[in-house]
Formats: C-alpha cells, sequence, structure tokens
C-alpha cells in the first residue's frame, strides 16, 4: 500500500492551494492552476523510459489522456509525497476504469537512469500504465517552464520545482493543471470529467 498518511499530512500542512517552494535561484512561488485555454502542445522531445527504450515524449502522450507529474528519484522532501499521491491516484482509476495514463517525468535526467527511474515505480507499487522518463538535458527546462510557467517569462526553468499534476488531452496538448499538491478524490472527478468530454 502507498503512503497514504504521509499524502495526509502533507496535504494539510500545504493545503489545497499553498504555492510551491521558489527556485534557489529566485523563481515564482506561485503556479497558474486550471483549465489552460487553448491547451498548450507538448513540443517533440526525445525521451529515455524506465525500461530504457528511447522515444518521443509526443509519441507517448498522443491518442491518450495523461496525468503527468514533474519529479526527480533523488529527491527526499515532495517528490516522494507525489509518487505515494500517483500510487493512490492508480488505485482509484482502476477502481472506476478511467484509461488514463500516468506519467513521472524526471527533471534531473542526470541522475535519473532508467534503473532509478524503475526503482521509482517499484518503490510506489506502480502497475501498468504508469510510465516515468527523462528527457534530455536540454529539454528540462522548456518542458518544466511549459508545464508550471505561465508560457511567457525565460526565467521560469526546471529549477522551479512544482507538486502540481498536468493533465494532458489525446492530441498531446496540456489542457488542466491542477493546484499544487491535490487531494486524490477531486483529481480523480476532475479527470473522470476531462475522460467523458474527451
Amino acid at each position: 500500500m502507498v503512503a497514504t498518511s504521509a499524502i495526509a499530512k502533507s496535504s494539510a500542512a500545504l493545503g489545497p492551494s499553498t504555492p510551491a517552494p521558489a527556485s534557489a535561484a529566485g523563481g515564482a512561488a506561485h503556479f497558474p492552476f486550471g483549465a489552460v485555454q487553448p491547451p498548450r502542445p507538448i513540443p517533440a522531445a526525445k525521451v529515455s523510459t524506465h525500461l530504457g527504450q528511447a522515444t518521443d515524449l509526443r509519441t507517448l502522450l498522443a491518442g491518450k489522456i495523461t496525468a503527468v507529474q514533474l519529479m526527480f528519484t533523488g529527491c527526499s522532501a515532495i517528490c516522494p509525497i507525489q509518487g505515494a499521491l500517483f500510487g493512490q491516484l492508480q488505485q482509484a482509476l482502476n477502481q472506476r476504469k478511467l484509461p488514463v495514463q500516468l506519467l513521472s517525468l524526471s527533471i534531473d535526467p542526470l541522475g535519473d537512469s532508467p534503473a532509478a527511474l524503475a526503482g521509482w515505480l517499484r518503490k510506489f507499487e506502480a502497475g501498468p500504465g504508469w510510465l516515468a522518463v527523462a528527457p534530455q538535458v536540454a529539454d528540462v527546462a522548456r518542458l518544466s517552464q511549459l508545464l508550471a510557467g505561465d508560457g511567457e517569462d525565460p526565467r521560469q526553468s526546471a529549477d522551479v520545482h512544482t507538486a502540481q499534476v498536468f493533465v494532458i488531452n489525446r492530441s498531446a496538448a496540456m489542457s488542466y493543471r491542477t493546484a499544487t499538491m491535490p487531494a486524490v478524490e477531486p483529481l480523480v472527478d476532475t479527470l473522470t470529467r476531462i475522460v467523458q468530454e474527451a
């Protein structure tokens, strides 16, 4: 079982809309959330999966509703709670038979080898439909800023680590992003609505 008490304690401490910490470089401490209009296309970017396969991020996303989290396996603070959140989310999605893919996207490709990513998934008892990938170093900042940033401020970078969940539609475009560290049930309700409307 995933660490439900850790999620509860963290959610109580952070609150449903508490901003994620600012970066050491002075990045924004508040991240936009809610529906993204128009949906923001995810660019083509080479990634390595937890199975050691080289592929393209858009290829993994196209044709599926996907919930994405930013993480890195060496994190000992918020990332393990995010992993536990996805563990609970996967259980809830399976119970409702919702066709939603989960993707843990590393922001530390130098430290996150396929073996490290596979270990991350094992730690949270990931089942089929939950992938972990690491992009190339050159793509980390633009992917992180595209997902968590305002799309305009070039100073935002991968140094800004958010505990949001990003929903990617079947056209491989971000259509929704949650507040920091969302609760599982409201997130499942949101994903249910998105699947039904897709």
